[in-house]
């Protein structure tokens, strides 16, 4: 019998405890895995979707599997489930959170497909009415590192400006992560660049940024059952300058992106990271270093991104 997620008062998409699901749609073929050295990564691009080795990275899971059912499943860990469906693969992955980790994801769902930050959360495994319980929660999964794990002097001087200004984007939606650290931040590698267009400014980055763990997040709109601590999401640049050692230094370039770490808010962040950016000197040293163009997201934060191959 294959297990659902079911909408369960008061509003908690419940995925069934215990289940095993064998099921697979008619049709639907299992290839064989390969090894990371030996895995060609293919990118392909249809109807506005950038899809990689079959991998819709802009695209939630929901968009090519019915969330009602897991009758895609390919093959199942303990802790991530894989769906196939035709050409078409996503992830799911079984995580500790909390109902307010939660509330928190579901109440972020309409801004999917506004803010590429986000992953879905589907449902809570088993049933739980205590907000301080610590549950299993089904989320999106991407293969990526987090901003701890990528982090290099290279990494430090050519990309990492372009990944905090994305993370700035929060600045367009009513949202504060709450616990906002490096290893709250996913970084996925992509087989080539994309360019980015945001309401301000524009560059060039082969990552995307996904930020995880919502248990101490806050949306307008959403409801927590249990207070939020406070906090500010500008912890993360005093992690990150932690985990760089980032000191002083005599090239001025470097010098402009350590100050910026000297931000008092993200409003003031996304201005001190933008001014950066928008550097004519700056500007020619991004657009030679990034290799191969996938194609250009616009990011607007009040409708819908548009990705353009």
């Amino acid at each position: 019998m294959a297990s659902s997620l079911k909408m369960v008062p008061p509003g908690c998409d419940i995925v069934a405890k215990g289940t095993k699901i064998t099921k697979r749609s008619k049709g639907t073929s299992v290839s064989n895995t390969l090894s990371k050295k030996t895995r060609t990564r293919t990118t392909k691009v249809k109807k506005g979707r950038l899809c990689i080795d079959g991998l819709c990275v802009l695209d939630s899971l929901r968009t090519f599997f019915k969330q009602s059912t897991f009758e895609y499943e390919a093959s199942r860990t303990p802790n991530q489930i894989e769906y196939q469906r035709g050409n078409y693969k996503a992830y799911a992955m079984f995580q500790k959170g909390t109902i307010d980790s939660y509330l928190i994801g579901k109440g972020l769902r309409p801004y999917l497909k506004k803010i590429p930050l986000f992953m879905d959360t589907f449902g809570i495994q088993g049933k739980s009415r205590d907000c301080l319980k610590e549950v299993n929660l089904l989320t999106e999964y991407l293969p990526t590192k987090t901003l701890r794990q990528i982090h290099s002097p290279h990494f430090y001087i050519y990309d990492a400006l372009y990944v905090f200004y994305q993370i700035c984007s929060l600045t367009l939606i009513p949202f504060t992560h709450g616990s906002l650290t490096c290893d709250h931040v996913l970084i996925y590698e992509l087989p080539g660049y994309l360019e980015y267009h945001y309401p301000k400014c524009h560059f060039q980055s082969k990552y995307l940024v996904k930020l995880v763990n919502y248990r101490n997040s806050t949306l307008e709109g959403v409801k927590r059952c249990s207070p939020a601590t406070e906090s500010n999401d500008l912890d993360l640049l005093k992690d990150y300058a932690r985990v760089s050692q980032m000191k002083p230094h005599a090239n001025k370039y470097i010098q402009g992106f350590v100050d910026a770490f000297q931000a008092t808010s993200m409003a003031d962040a996304e201005y001190r990271f933008r001014t950066l950016i928008q550097d004519p000197v700056r500007q020619r040293v991004n657009e030679k270093t990034q290799g191969k163009k996938l194609g250009e997201l616009h990011v607007y934060g009040d409708r819908h991104m548009v990705f353009n191959a």
